[in-house]
């Protein structure tokens, strides 16, 4: 009955994952975070299945998007220790801007 999919919305005994084939993701908000690790592992056996599919690249586009991401944040990481480095080293000189704005008077 269900072996090609569909939406159960009212109560019934029916049989399901007929051929010992898995099926069944909970739609109700309570059991929403089951419902998002079942979704996880279906999209992922079909990632492995079919992975010239179009949905397989975007996840591969994701995935080097992350990494690029993630490179540009440790540059930018880097940037500000450098950045910090630089102004604990002016304080730590003994440099004081206001004797320079007052010296300039």
């Amino acid at each position: 009955m269900m072996a090609y999919g569909g939406r159960i919305d009212t109560n019934q005994l029916i049989e399901v994952a007929e051929n010992n084939k898995p099926e069944y993701i909970p739609t109700d908000p309570v059991k929403r975070p089951r419902a998002w690790q079942l979704m996880h592992e279906l999209t992922s056996e079909f990632t492995k299945q079919d992975p010239g599919h179009p949905a397989s690249r975007d996840n591969r586009d994701i995935k080097e998007l992350n990494d690029k991401f993630d490179s540009l944040l440790a540059m930018f990481s880097q940037l500000l220790g450098l950045n910090s480095q630089q102004i604990k080293a002016i304080r730590e000189s003994g440099f004081d801007k206001t004797k320079n704005i007052n010296n300039r008077h």
